[in-house]
C-alpha cells in the first residue's frame, strides 16, 4: 500500500466510524500500526514499533490525536494530476479542518489566542506557548506482566461491557494481531525475535527478555514516553545477573534510539518496592549498564531511601564521576513527606511518586495528565526592560518580523 492509498483508507476508516469515537480510535490506530510496521533486521534484540505515517493517531505535538502532515500531503498533490489530484486536494481541505491540533486552537478564548499566537516554541521568540499533547501517563507494567494480554482480555470480559470496554477488548485483540504480523515478518530474518514474539502470544512473560519485549511493544502502541520503576517491574524475573545485564543494556539502547529528548525516565530505588534484595540487584546492574554505555537516554533516576545499601549510592556517584549525566538523585526522606502533603494522598500512595520527563511529580500508574504549556520567564523579563521588544530582530526560522514584540504585543 503506497502513501496515497494509505491516506485514503485511513480517512475512510475515520469517517465511517465517526458515530463511535472509541471504536474509531481502535480501528484507525490499528490500521496505522499495521500498515507502517518497523522493518526488522537480524541485529534486533528487541522489536520497536513506532510508526511514522502521513496521517495517523498520536499523543502529542505534530502527531496530536487525529492528524495529517499537511506539508507532506501538499508535496504529494504537486506530483499528481487530474482526478487523483482533485481527490488529494479534497483530503487536504478535510484534514486542514479536522486536524485535532488546529481544532483545539480554534476553541481557545480570544484573549488566549492573543497571548499565545504561535505554536513553534523551538524557533520563535515569544513568552508563552501551548503544548499539544496527552502526556503524563505511567502504565502499570506489573499488571501487564501478571496477566499477559489474554489475562487483560479476560478481565474485561468479567464485567458488563459498554462501548468503551468493547473498544478496550478489541484493542487488545488487535494488539495480538499486530504481534503476529511482526512475528511473521521476523521468522526468516530474526528467528530468535520471532520466537520471543510467539511466546508473548501464548502466555504472560516467563523471563526478563519476554517481559521487556512485551512492555516495549506496549510502549509503542500506547506512545508513552516514561517507563516507571524498573527494579520493581523486573525483580521477579532476575535469575542470572549476567543475563539481566544483557537484557537491561539492550533495553537502554532501544530507549536511546527512540530519542524522546525530554523524557525517557526510568526510576530505580526508593521505598515501596516488593522484593528488596532482587530490586537492589537490578539497581546495581542498571547503574553499571549506564556507566558502561554512557547514554543520554534513558533519564535514569535513583530514588534514595534508608533501606538501600550504601553500595548503590556509591555506584551512582561513581557513574556520575565517570562522566555520565545520570542517575538523577532524589531523596525519599524529603520527597515522600512533601508529596503526601502537597497532593493530599496517603503514605502508601506517596511512596509511588515518580518524576515525568521534565521533573513534574506524579504517582506511578495513578496520575495522568501534565502541565501543557510553556512560559519563558527570562523572555518576560526581557520584554519588561525593553518596552515589550524582542532583541532578536528576525523571529524564528521563517525570517518574518512580527512587529519585533514579545508575545504578540508590547508589555
Amino acid at each position: 500500500m503506497n502513501e496515497i492509498q494509505y491516506l485514503k483508507e485511513f480517512t475512510r476508516l475515520y469517517k465511517e466510524n465517526s458515530h463511535d469515537k472509541y471504536n474509531r480510535e481502535v480501528e484507525c490506530h490499528f490500521f496505522m500500526h499495521k500498515e507502517n510496521r518497523t522493518k526488522i533486521t537480524s541485529d534486533d534484540y528487541f522489536l520497536s514499533c513506532f510508526p511514522s505515517a502521513i496521517c495517523g493517531f498520536g499523543s502529542r505535538n505534530t502527531n496530536f490525536i487525529y492528524n495529517c502532515k499537511l506539508e507532506r500531503l501538499a508535496k504529494l498533490i504537486e506530483g499528481t494530476h487530474d482526478v487523483e489530484k482533485e481527490e488529494l486536494e479534497e483530503l487536504y481541505t478535510f484534514w486542514a479542518d479536522e486536524n485535532d491540533k488546529e481544532r483545539l486552537r480554534r476553541y481557545y478564548p480570544n484573549d488566549i489566542k492573543e497571548l499565545m499566537p504561535y505554536d513553534d516554541f523551538e524557533n520563535d521568540y515569544y513568552t508563552a506557548y501551548p503544548l499539544y499533547r496527552l502526556g503524563g501517563a505511567y502504565l502499570d507494567f506489573e499488571k501487564l506482566f501478571d496477566l499477559g494480554i489474554d489475562g487483560l482480555i479476560h478481565e474485561i470480559d468479567s464485567q458488563p461491557l459498554n462501548s468503551f470496554l468493547r473498544a478496550c477488548k478489541k484493542s487488545l485483540i488487535y494488539l495480538k494481531e499486530l504481534i503476529k504480523l511482526y512475528r511473521d515478518d521476523a521468522m526468516d530474518i530474526n528467528p530468535e525475535l520471532a520466537y520471543t514474539l510467539n511466546e508473548l502470544l501464548e502466555h504472560r512473560p516467563q523471563n526478563m527478555k519476554e517481559a521487556i519485549q512485551l512492555m516495549w511493544i506496549y510502549v509503542g502502541v500506547s506512545e508513552i514516553r516514561n517507563y516507571g520503576r524498573m527494579d520493581n517491574q523486573l525483580a521477579r524475573f532476575l535469575d542470572d545477573e549476567q543475563d539481566a545485564y544483557k537484557n537491561i543494556a539492550e533495553y537502554f539502547k532501544v530507549i536511546r534510539q527512540r530519542n524522546t529528548i525530554y523524557n525517557g525516565r526510568i526510576i530505580l530505588g526508593g521505598e515501596g518496592r516488593h522484593d528488596l534484595e532482587k530490586a537492589n540487584k537490578i539497581c546495581s546492574i542498571a547503574l553499571k549498564v549506564m556507566k558502561d554505555l554512557h547514554l543520554t537516554e534513558p533519564q535514569l533516576t535513583l530514588r534514595w531511601s534508608k533501606d538501600m545499601p550504601d553500595s548503590i549510592f556509591d555506584n551512582a556517584i561513581d557513574c556520575i564521576e565517570s562522566g555520565c549525566s545520570y542517575p538523577l538523585l532524589y531523596n525519599d526522606t524529603v520527597n515522600i513527606k512533601n508529596v503526601k502533603e502537597s497532593m493530599n494522598v496517603s503514605y502508601k500512595e506517596a511512596v509511588d511518586y515518580v518524576p515525568l520527563g521534565c521533573g513534574e511529580y506524579v504517582l506511578d500508574h495513578k496520575s495522568i495528565g501534565s502541565p501543557n504549556g510553556i512560559i519563558n520567564l527570562a523572555k518576560v523579563l526581557e520584554g519588561l526592560v525593553n518596552d515589550g521588544k524582542c532583541m532578536n530582530l528576525v523571529v524564528g526560522a521563517t525570517g518574518k518580523d512580527r512587529n519585533n514584540t514579545i508575545g504578540g504585543h508590547k508589555a
